[in-house]
């Protein structure tokens, strides 16, 4: 389930209010390596390697929350994409079979321990990119936002909306990204596709803005903002690089 619109808000001011130079904006905080630094004592990087014992492992939603909203999904990725040490990985290389409560899976803490489950709304609605407006509830509009990250080439994710069937699948090939798009009738969806070059974006065999039912709403850097309605789509555009962090 998505984390609600105003729990959002509230740990991302928390956050930077402790970091005390990071900016809030209506999704989140924008954190740079100097804040970073004053709130958890490390950067970025000492996040994303993983280096230490204590290093940051979020656990429920300020961290990955905060970390996903401000672009930096390849951070979250580099936290759980190992096993040595204490996190998701860790517990599954020590035959963990469900969410244990203590990170280095102790046999003598709760081994159902879903409130630590935070980490499937990142799978749906930030690395896949599909998640429920909350300008627009019910599925009423659909936020269609992939994030990909170095060390992934395709994601895909499919919800069963109030309105029917929600599809969103993604892939990098050869220098190109293309992205799949289904939307439900009785909803619409705005689209963002991450891309090097956005008035090179493709729908179907024809330039998205001459597309039927695609309206441009917005070009940014490194990403391409669309307005569809209900039926089913083909974007493709020149890929983003596959490194550092992901377009917002």
């Amino acid at each position: 389930m998505k984390t609600p619109r105003i729990v959002r808000q509230v740990w991302a001011a928390i956050l930077a209010a402790l970091a005390l130079a990071t900016p809030v904006t209506a999704s989140g905080a924008d954190l740079t390596e100097f804040d970073l630094t004053r709130l958890y004592g490390k950067t970025i990087g000492d996040m994303a390697d993983a280096q230490t014992p204590e290093g940051l492992v979020p656990d429920s939603a300020p961290e990955y929350v905060v970390f996903a909203d401000g672009g930096r999904s390849d951070v979250i990725f580099a936290m759980n994409h190992q096993s040595e040490k204490p996190g998701y990985g860790y517990q599954l290389a020590r035959g963990a079979t469900s969410l244990t409560e203590a990170w280095n899976a102790s046999p003598y803490s709760s081994q159902n321990h879903f409130m630590l489950g935070q980490i499937m709304e990142w799978f749906y609605g930030d690395l896949a990119g599909l998640a429920p407006d909350p300008t627009a509830p019910g599925f009423k509009n659909i936020l269609v936002r992939p994030q990909p990250v170095a060390g992934i080439d395709w994601a895909r994710a499919t919800y069963e909306s109030p309105r029917g069937k929600v599809r969103v699948a993604w892939r990098r090939e050869a220098g190109r990204f293309y992205l799949e798009v289904e939307v439900p009738p009785n909803a619409t969806a705005t689209v963002f596709v991450p891309t090097s070059d956005a008035s090179q974006v493709l729908e179907g065999k024809v330039a998205a803005d001459r597309s039927p039912h695609v309206r441009r709403l917005s070009a940014q850097t490194g990403v391409a903002v669309f307005a569809v309605g209900s039926g089913s789509y083909a974007f493709t555009a020149p890929a983003l690089s596959s490194t550092g962090g992901s377009p917002n």
